[in-house]
């Protein structure tokens, strides 16, 4: 059964997907044993913009502080490890959701012969990422971070940012001048909170 959910993706596991959740409620299994270790952190950042004051901007950053609770509050931390849970499958889905529509776009400028413009494939991953569920989750979130923060919903829009950190190398884990690489992997448009 393992071997249907970790083969590429063909008909006989799409068409088994319904059954994934039930499977995994029951077999679930951690990959991380036989991945290597990441190469980055990922951080979330939900920036609130002013609609009548275009200066005042508010950003927060959520994983960071989630990762930090969790190992202070260890083993009692069931709200921070559940919160953790949801945000990161959350950001892991929108991350294989643009492999995928990557893998999409590059099928299909050489299907066609032609060459995508810079719009043309924002609207190909905003198709893409809008109508997923995860997103919706993080884009709900917001709200949270809103409230947490003291920030009046009405008078701002919001935005979130997926970016990932590099995670110092062992050998530069002394240097307190290591310049960690941020790239910013998805920016959502802004939306209102009301």
């Amino acid at each position: 059964m393992t071997i249907i959910f970790v083969s590429p993706k063909n008909y006989l596991n799409i068409s088994l997907l319904e059954y994934s959740d039930l499977y995994n409620s029951f077999f679930y299994q951690k990959w991380a044993f036989f991945a290597p270790p990441p190469k980055t952190n990922e951080r979330l950042y939900y920036i609130f913009e002013n609609k009548n004051n275009i200066k005042d901007i508010q950003i927060f950053e959520v994983i960071e502080p989630i990762t930090k609770a969790k190992s202070e509050k260890n083993p009692f931390n069931t709200e921070e490890d559940l919160l953790d849970y949801v945000l990161s499958n959350s950001i892991n889905n929108i991350r294989e959701t643009i492999v995928n529509t990557n893998e999409f776009i590059i099928y299909q400028e050489q299907k066609l012969d032609k060459k995508f413009t810079k719009s043309e494939k924002e609207k190909f991953y905003d198709n893409e990422i809008d109508n997923l569920s995860r997103f919706k989750t993080l884009k709900n979130y917001s709200r949270n971070v809103a409230i947490k923060n003291n920030i009046d919903i009405r008078k701002y829009n919001v935005k979130f940012t997926i970016s990932l950190i590099d995670i110092v190398p062992f050998s530069e884990r002394k240097n307190t001048n290591y310049k960690h690489k941020i790239q910013n992997l998805y920016v959502s448009k802004s939306f209102n909170l009301r």
